[in-house]
């Protein structure tokens, strides 16, 4: 027969296992938005600059509102 200290025991563990997993589940989540934004940002960049009148240097005919964009999302990006 289980007593009570087996039971709460348990229910700790159980406990400290799903939020283990939910935070491993989180981190997962954000690293691979933040991976899908920096190459949706990346391929913007390239294609935007590379489409500018001409090719060859692409990233530095970026427009200077999608720099400012790119920045202002930085902050987000941190958490």
């Amino acid at each position: 027969m289980l007593n009570e200290h087996d039971v709460v025991a348990a229910a700790v563990v159980v406990l400290v296992h799903v939020v283990v997993v939910l935070i491993v589940v989180v981190v997962v989540v954000v690293v691979v938005v933040v991976v899908v934004v920096v190459v949706v940002v990346v391929v913007v960049v390239v294609v935007v600059g590379g489409g500018g009148g001409g090719g060859g240097g692409g990233v530095v005919k970026v427009p200077n509102d999608v720099l400012i964009e790119i920045v202002s999302m930085k902050p987000f990006l941190m958490f």
